[in-house]
């Protein structure tokens, strides 16, 4: 599970990313490519989604 300000990710096993928005309460799946730059107190980190070639959705780090 990935947080910053405004949202929590959850990472299934098979890389299925899903985004739960804090300030509307939707639950959404992240689309290919989107980028993630979550905040903390150790700086910022960008986490990118993309789709591999049997269509599941991969953590490039």
């Amino acid at each position: 599970m990935i947080y910053d300000a405004h949202s929590i990710y959850f990472i299934s096993e098979k890389d299925s990313i899903k985004r739960y928005d804090l300030s509307t309460g939707i639950l959404s799946e992240i689309v290919s490519g989107e980028k993630i730059v979550p905040r903390s107190l150790w700086g910022d980190y960008d986490y990118i989604y993309y789709t591999s070639e049997d269509g599941e959705q991969k953590l490039a780090k």
